[in-house]
């Protein structure tokens, strides 16, 4: 039987989240069956962000690939250390943990202003906090977790966000040695701010004044996610959800209302206060024509907040908006490091959590 049954970390809230500025608080739990001797426990608290990607170039008559180039940046939002038990002095008599179960609280205080967390393909914003069981000459005991942060933005704060927004493009198909007529497409928004649970109101109208029949239109909400290391940057573009539509004869004009692209829980939009990712959303219309190569895209910029526009919630007691959290739509990643054992406790996989709000009628 293990000396030490179970050794991990309990938050105060329900939910691990905290906004930036508040008070984090928990407990470090110690389950132990057989006596243990040991130096001190200690706990590790780090708020980073941290980009990183790989490429390979190609030269020569020959497909012939150079060594790969590594791309990286990081930014430290804080990162501390301190004792819960012992000392981590060497000449410091050892302690003793006789079987029980023990449980030692922390607290500590986030910087304002720091971002939102995430978890994207070539980079994160990540919080965790790491305890460690030192025992003298011996291998330690580590376990680790990680906690969300909501950077706060609220959409009341932006100019102009709650004015309707729209975009217009109209393209001419060139056909043989005759200019065909031209396809328009008009995508526009009753508000560019939105929140975690909203219904995007999508409104559409396309007049096929061509010689061509479309072949389908859709509409696309992506988020753009941009890394940036210290010499270059790396994009990479997400589609959240897409709403299609059939074909349209020559000739005729569609219109769409009445539809609307559910906003799941997604990190808000710019990342404010990390320098090396940056998120932008937007809408993109579509339009495909048959014949010989025809795309028309009508992108429309929106803005994802965490705090829901004024303008947008009845007067209480009538209100129909609350609040709750829910795991990121973009999934998660593991958080062990290079730098962390193999045999680490704790939850090594984390999905960011983040303000979702539900309307009811």
């Amino acid at each position: 039987m293990p000396k030490l049954a179970r050794f991990y970390i309990n938050f105060g809230n329900p939910v691990p989240l905290y906004y930036a500025g508040q008070d984090v608080k928990g407990y470090l739990n110690v389950d132990v069956d057989k006596p243990i001797n040991l130096q001190c426990i200690r706990l590790h608290v780090k708020g980073e962000a941290f980009v990183h990607w790989t490429d390979q170039r190609m030269r020569g008559p020959a497909p012939l690939r150079t060594p790969a180039r590594h791309h990286s940046a990081h930014e430290e939002y804080f990162d501390f250390t301190t004792t819960v038990l012992g000392n981590n002095d060497n000449d410091a008599p050892k302690i003793t943990l006789l079987r029980g179960t023990y449980c030692y609280p922390f607290q500590f205080q986030l910087p304002e202003n720091i971002p939102s967390s995430f978890e994207g393909e070539y980079g994160h914003v990540r919080y965790t906090v790491k305890a460690t069981i030192e025992k003298p000459k011996r291998f330690t005991h580590v376990t680790k977790t990680a906690f969300s942060v909501i950077g706060s933005l609220d959409l009341n704060t932006i100019p102009q966000i709650d004015a309707p927004a729209g975009m217009t493009l109209s393209k001419n198909i060139c056909c043989l040695c005759c200019t065909s007529g031209p396809i328009s497409a008009l995508l526009s928004l009753p508000r560019r701010g939105y929140v975690p649970g909203d219904i995007i109101p999508v409104a559409v109208e396309i007049e096929n004044l061509s010689r061509r029949k479309i072949a389908s239109a859709s509409i696309t909400l992506k988020m753009t996610t941009s890394f940036h290391s210290r010499d270059e940057s790396r994009t990479v573009s997400t589609q959240i959800d897409k709403i299609s539509h059939g074909s349209l004869p020559r000739g005729a004009t569609s219109t769409w209302t009445g539809q609307g692209i559910p906003l799941p829980a997604l990190p808000p939009s710019f990342l404010f206060g990390c320098n090396i990712i940056d998120i932008q959303y937007k809408l993109e219309l579509r339009v495909d024509a048959i014949g010989p190569s025809f795309e028309m895209y009508v992108p429309l910029e929106i803005i994802v907040g965490t705090v829901p526009l004024r303008s947008t919630i009845r007067p209480v007691p009538q209100s129909p908006l609350s609040l709750t959290y829910m795991e990121s739509r973009l999934g998660g990643a593991c958080i062990k490091e290079e730098d962390d054992p193999e045999d680490m406790r704790g939850d090594h996989y984390f999905s960011p959590v983040y303000p979702y709000y539900i309307w009811t009628d």
